[in-house]
């Protein structure tokens, strides 16, 4: 079932990726219309976002704080209440600019065909996706 916790429809990729949109506090998905506060997307392709866990569950998608470290939402990072508004505000602070852009697998700049890193305009933020088994 897709936004639960027996979903299979997206999984975070691994991987080393810049940030590129910045939501506040409201931010719903246009997709499925759950609450994902202070919503860092990193993937704009396929919708991932570091975000909080969203307040207002009904048995749905992340399946609520219980769930954080364990695999239960359709691809996000979902954080703690208590730690996404230092993350969002640290990201938002950084501002945007001129950023490399990367090989999400490697981290490694990508180049020009004259030799020079490709660079793009984002937020000066790099979000680093690492699945850790306990």
């Amino acid at each position: 079932k897709k936004g639960t916790t027996q979903s299979h429809w997206r999984h975070t990729t691994n991987g080393v990726y810049t940030v590129k949109r910045v939501e506040g506090a409201e931010y719903r998905s246009g997709e499925s219309k759950y609450h994902m506060p202070y919503a860092i997307f990193f993937n704009d392709v396929r919708g991932l976002a570091v975000h909080q866990v969203p307040p207002d569950l009904s048995g749905g998608e992340a399946a609520g704080e219980s769930m954080l470290g364990k695999r239960a939402s359709s691809g996000c990072v979902r954080v703690h209440k208590n730690t996404i508004q230092s993350i969002h505000g640290l990201v938002v602070q950084a501002g945007k600019g001129l950023m490399p852009v990367l090989d999400t697998k490697t981290g490694k700049p990508l180049f020009n065909t004259d030799g020079s890193v490709k660079m793009s305009q984002g937020y000066r933020s790099i979000v680093i996706v690492q699945e850790v088994f306990d």
